[in-house]
């Protein structure tokens, strides 16, 4: 498998390089930089998906060569923005509230470790959820994310509010790993949600949006039967469905960036930084992505590092344009 990560080409075929020394500059899966490239990111809070699709922790200041867990195939190299987790024990090991249902066994999760929790519905007419408060800003437009994986029950809906009433939500089908229906509650402004396969039935679930009203909220998971398909629903669970999740996630940002584990207290990843020297001949970049779409950025001659503000997190290759 031909894994080229970066090279940075003139644009001519020929394969110069605009970072010394010059020649053919392919980054592999080997993880070493093309010489005259650095990178730094100040902690040990990123997370990737290795070459065997396993959900890793990057070393300090060591760049993220992240695969598709699916496929295995090589995305990129992983350039992110800072982002806070805010919310505690990411893995539901502690002080999560459980309504109308317990934790069972749990199961492997996506780092191949024992720590997904299993969330079963009880017989009880009751809302069916397991939740964790969580302080947050007024008018903070956030985005809840969770890996989830189906155990009886193909239905989970998602949630960022204040006890079902002033927030956003969305609920997905892990069967068929679509989209079923999303909305808004009292100051709840919803903007977006996703569902992405992952790898053995799992899936990452996400919705994004914002409230005015409360400096804390519940992020909710609610396995549901599939005649369910709002969270805060009341409804008589089988005792034996729901669903496992593992790898909570609230941060401020329009979308979901790496995971970023938790324990006791809300945890910081700091930025990517890959950097390089532009060359004075050169006054704009082109990045080309996993998916191979692309972007233009304009660029001035010396010190350079890449933005964390691209269109994807995920860059195969940059030359000038």
């Amino acid at each position: 498998m031909n894994n080229i990560l970066l090279f940075f080409d003139d644009d001519k075929g020929n394969g110069n390089a605009i970072v010394e020394p010059v020649g053919g500059m392919d980054m592999s899966f080997t993880g070493s930089l093309p010489s005259g490239c650095s990178f730094a990111r100040a902690d040990t809070n990123e997370t990737y998906f290795n070459s065997s699709g396993v959900l890793s922790a990057a070393a300090i200041h060591t760049p993220c060569f992240d695969c598709d867990p699916s496929t295995l195939v090589l995305r990129g190299i992983q350039i992110q923005p800072q982002r806070v987790n805010r919310c505690p024990y990411s893995t539901l090991s502690s002080g999560w509230g459980n309504s109308g249902g317990s934790f069972g066994t749990s199961g492997t999760s996506l780092d191949g470790t024992t720590n997904a929790r299993l969330f079963v519905c009880s017989t009880a007419n009751s809302t069916h959820h397991t939740y964790k408060n969580v302080s947050v800003s007024y008018g903070t437009v956030y985005t809840i994310s969770a890996y989830v994986k189906a155990n009886g029950y193909n239905y989970i809906g998602i949630s960022a509010a204040a006890s079902f009433a002033n927030g956003v939500w969305a609920f997905f089908n892990l069967a068929t790993g679509t989209y079923v229906s999303s909305g808004a509650w009292g100051t709840g402004s919803l903007s977006s949600y996703s569902i992405t396969a992952v790898r053995d039935g799992w899936y990452r679930i996400t919705v994004t949006g914002s409230q005015s009203s409360a400096s804390e909220i519940q992020a909710a998971l609610c396995p549901a039967a599939g005649s369910v398909n709002t969270p805060g629903t009341t409804w008589a669970g089988d005792g034996s469905s729901g669903a496992y999740v593992y790898g909570v996630q609230l941060e401020a940002g329009a979308q979901a960036t790496s995971y970023i584990p938790t324990d006791a207290t809300m945890v910081t990843r700091a930025a990517a930084e890959l950097s390089f020297t532009i060359p004075s001949d050169t006054s704009a970049l082109r990045y080309v992505f996993d998916n191979d779409s692309t972007q233009d950025v304009s660029v001035s001659a010396g010190s350079y590092t890449v933005p964390t503000n691209l269109n994807r997190p995920w860059i195969k290759r940059i030359y000038n344009v």
